[in-house]
């Protein structure tokens, strides 16, 4: 019997971080309450995402949430202002592999393309 149906609600919370960071596996992505995207991980727990986390995210894994599918993500106890004041809260570091981390940023694609070179014949 899975008992995490009895172990209250599968939202995160900064208790649930306290103890040090752990990595989990981004299965879905929907929009939750109050139309802030919610985070599912492979365990069952879910992460309602501020702008800070979705910043992250977006930064690491690009704006289409389908690509943060399957993605690792470190959680981690920190602390966001909210209202002029400092509240404990979990945060997302993406985990991103040594290949990721050392690719040269994606070149920018100028209007016209490769097409508009003189070719000098």
């Amino acid at each position: 019997m899975d008992m995490l149906k009895f172990a209250g609600s599968t939202f995160l919370k900064p208790a649930d971080v306290e103890r040090g960071p752990f990595k989990a596996t981004i299965v879905a992505v929907e929009v939750g309450q109050f139309d802030k995207p919610v985070a599912t991980f492979s365990d069952g727990t879910k992460l309602s995402l501020n702008a800070t986390n979705t910043r992250a995210l977006c930064r690491a894994y690009g704006s289409e949430d389908t690509a943060w599918i399957g993605q690792e993500v470190e959680l981690f106890l920190g602390q966001l202002e909210y209202q002029g004041r400092l509240h404990d809260s979990v945060l997302v570091r993406p985990v991103l592999s040594v290949i990721e981390k050392n690719a040269p940023p994606k070149p920018r694609k100028e209007p016209g393309g490769d097409m508009d070179d003189e070719i000098p014949f």
